[in-house]
């Protein structure tokens, strides 16, 4: 299952204080999990010129059930999702090409 909300910008900051925003591109659902798809807004801004760099973040509750975002550091699991993301942009390509 995927979703195709408006390309929002999400803010992240680190463990030093230091800011970054990403575009939401999409979220995936991969074995009953739910994943973000971003791009760095800096590469979103240049992406005619080069292309853009995507992050994959697994949504995840905090123990105040909110929802929170983490890294995935599993390849085959990223694989997976990053996968999932190209074949759901492929069909929205075909599906925009195909004739009314």
């Amino acid at each position: 299952m995927t979703s195709n909300e408006p390309n929002d910008l999400i803010e992240f900051v680190d463990e030093e204080g230091e800011s970054a925003q990403f575009e939401h591109l999409m979220t995936i659902e991969h074995d009953n999990d739910y994943y973000l798809i971003l791009m760095t807004a800096e590469s979103a801004v240049n992406e005619a010129s080069e292309e853009g760099e995507i992050v994959i973040m697994k949504i995840v509750q905090d123990a105040n059930d909110e929802e929170c975002y983490t890294p995935v550091e599993d390849e085959q699991v990223l694989n997976a999702v990053y996968e999932k993301f190209i074949k759901a942009i492929e069909e929205e390509e075909d599906e925009e090409t195909e004739p009314a």
